[in-house]
């Protein structure tokens, strides 16, 4: 093993004076050992100390590494590995062999000598597949029980490729080249053997989704195996789909590390009769919905005639949007005569004082009262989404620049909406205007039109913020924990109960099922939108604010 970077002298801390130990880990003993980089103090500010204390440092440190690094599956060892595996195949890696056909996704009948990827492109389009961890557990009953409990990322990452260039090998020199045989070996290895983790991968690869639903859809599935093993697509049943919704519903709400890595049914075990928060609604639909999805993909590629999930239905959502109330007016006029606005600082500590120093933490408020927009609508848009139309100036809340070509939420792409419905035009409100809005927007340099906000986040762009903004309300005064940012929503929809059914629902981007009629014209939804109002709201500060910033 090379040597790694290192500091041959301590490090003296800038500002505190004190000496430290400090030595980068070796990228191939990061996962045994658990960090990029050792860091000591020596505790003294004494350079001739500090250098006695570094030694006996470095000394524990190089014994760190050293056990770290024993019985690591070097690229030597996991070539020897794999070369046993082949005379020891067993009946599981035969079955791991046809996989490797199977996934070239080749049809029976094919030229012999296209039926296979050549050996350099197809071990690449395994390693791109993320198998070669999952083939490097075949060899585990070779190794020695040392080699095993030292195996890291990067080992089985070696011996997967070893292992997977072995299976190339014994496929190209021991199973002849026949139309007929590849047949058979489709016919042996159909898609009826599918798991529904490989339906999960399959899916990642065909359908390209975006990255925060891979990472909410994958933690669905994790949940699933753990529950009730990796089940054949063929073998789920429609109590699988029961006993899977059942199973959510007991799970833990961000629980401690020490519960999270336990297995999903033993943290069922563990919190019981702990009052421990559990999984929002939200939350367990989203792992049904993956459920229903892998099924369907299922049915549309010949594997099962039916989605037995299809019936099951999904966790009421409609108890915990009650739970949200909308503002009162002492709460408006709390948040509007805010420190957040220039007004005085309450007496206690601020939550989160950070959301004082960004532009889009009073837009966002205001926007979501006037427009009743959802805060990750609001947060998405960019500087071209504020339009002008017919003398109208309005928001326009879309994915495409197409309107009617609009995708809903899960597939892949920058900006994502919550329904069909949501892609829509709204009529600035005159307050908005009067305030300044259009002059922010002119002066922006960013083509988003919030650019403070993380928009490569897998949270979404508005993720931090919304987590920030109850517990900084609660600081102002607003008592209730259950208002949050999109309390600012329901004041929006009390508000517009007034409109006709079809004008509010086009507003809010809400569902228009068995409510008939074309999408309102722009003029008739600004006669509407200009009607919302709040009679007992107090904005002299915030109009102080805004006037302030232009004058400035």
């Amino acid at each position: 093993m090379g040597s790694s970077p290192r500091m041959a002298t301590p490090w003296q801390h800038p500002k505190t004076g004190n000496f430290y130990f400090r030595r980068a880990v070796p990228e191939a003993l990061r996962s045994a050992i658990g960090k990029r980089e050792i860091k000591v103090s020596l505790h003294t500010s004494n350079p001739g100390e500090a250098k006695q204390r570094f030694a006996a440092e470095a000394a524990r440190c190089e014994a760190l590494f050293a056990r770290a690094s024993a019985g690591q599956v070097t690229p030597e060892r996991a070539l020897e590995l794999a070369e046993a595996w082949r005379h020891r195949i067993r009946d599981d890696d035969w079955n791991l062999i046809w996989d490797f056909v199977d996934a070239q996704q080749h049809e029976p009948g094919c030229d012999p000598e296209d039926a296979l990827l050549l050996p350099g492109d197809w071990l690449k389009d395994v390693e791109r597949s993320g198998d070669l961890s999952r083939i490097a557990w075949a060899a585990h009953t070779i190794m020695t029980p040392k080699e095993r409990a030292a195996l890291n990322d990067q080992g089985r990452r070696r011996l997967g490729r070893a292992i997977a260039t072995v299976a190339r090998d014994h496929i190209d020199n021991a199973i002849p080249a026949t139309d007929a045989h590849h047949a058979a070996l489709w016919a042996e290895r159909n898609k009826a053997n599918m798991t529904i983790s490989e339906m999960h991968d399959f899916w990642i690869d065909d359908c390209n989704p975006g990255k925060k639903t891979i990472t909410e859809w994958t933690k669905a599935k994790n949940r699933f195996v753990e529950i009730f093993g990796d089940v054949k697509v063929s073998g789920a049943t429609r109590t699988h789909a029961q006993q899977f919704r059942a199973a959510l519903r007991k799970l833990p709400k961000n629980p401690k590390k020490d519960i999270a890595k336990l297995p999903a049914l033993e943290q069922i075990e563990e919190i019981e009769g702990k009052n421990h928060p559990l999984l929002k609604p939200a939350t367990i639909n989203k792992s049904l919905l993956w459920l229903k999805r892998m099924l369907n993909l299922a049915v549309d590629n010949g594997i099962i005639e039916s989605n037995p999930a299809d019936r099951v239905s999904q966790v009421d959502k409609v108890a915990a949007e009650d739970k949200r109330l909308p503002y009162s007016t002492d709460d408006l006029n709390l948040i509007f005569g805010s420190v957040l606005f220039g007004g005085a600082p309450p007496q206690g500590r601020i939550r989160h004082p950070s959301l004082l120093t960004f532009e889009h933490s009073r837009w966002l408020p205001i926007l979501g009262l006037f427009q009743g927009a959802r805060l990750t609508e609001l947060g998405q848009l960019h500087r071209a989404d504020v339009r002008k139309e017919l003398g109208i100036h309005y928001l326009a809340i879309t994915t495409l620049s197409d309107e009617d070509e609009a995708e809903v939420v899960i597939v892949g792409g920058e900006k994502s909406l919550k329904t069909r419905n949501a892609v829509r035009m709204v009529p600035l409100h005159p307050i908005v205007l009067e305030l300044g809005f259009l002059d922010y927007v002119q002066g922006l340099k960013s083509r988003h039109l919030f650019p403070a906000l993380n928009h490569t986040s897998n949270q979404g762009p508005t993720g931090k913020f919304s987590s920030y903004w109850a517990p900084f309300t609660r600081s102002l005064g607003v008592t209730s924990e259950r208002k949050s940012f999109h309390s600012f929503r329901h004041c929006f929809r009390n508000q517009a109960d007034m409109m006709p059914e079809l004008v509010r629902l086009t507003l809010m981007g809400r569902s228009r099922k068995d409510v008939y009629g074309s999408r309102p014209a722009l003029p008739e939804l600004e006669k509407w939108s200009d009607k919302v109002e709040y009679p007992d709201l107090d904005l002299d500060l915030v109009r102080a604010y805004f006037r302030g910033s232009k004058e400035s």
